[in-house]
């Protein structure tokens, strides 16, 4: 995954419920940070999390030309967003994205 002036490249990922994948997001402009919410888009409360992180980051920082792993679990189905946690300007609040799990 590419995070660059303003989006994420790609800015939709289809996973299934129980897999298991490592994003490497590369910044190629400039320092960006990636939040991926563990509760799906419009989760009440006590709703439990969809997405499991290895390391669980709240921000993770992504460098000019480093990959940052970044290790996620599919554990329900639901849409999950996105979006870059780094304030460069009023583009990151259109840097966003989806993470669709299916049953």
């Amino acid at each position: 995954m590419t995070a660059k002036d303003f989006e994420f490249d790609p800015a939709e990922i289809h996973l299934k419920v129980g897999e298991k994948v490592r994003l490497e997001v590369i910044s190629s402009d400039r320092t960006h940070g990636i939040h991926i919410s563990a509760f799906p888009d419009g989760a009440k409360a006590n709703t439990p999390p969809g997405l499991a992180f290895i390391f669980g980051e709240d921000c993770w920082k992504l460098k000019k030309g480093e990959a940052v792993p970044v290790d996620i679990e599919a554990t329900e189905p639901g849409t999950y967003s996105f979006r870059c946690c780094k304030s460069c300007g009023t583009g990151p609040k259109q840097m966003t994205g989806r993470i669709y799990v299916e049953p």
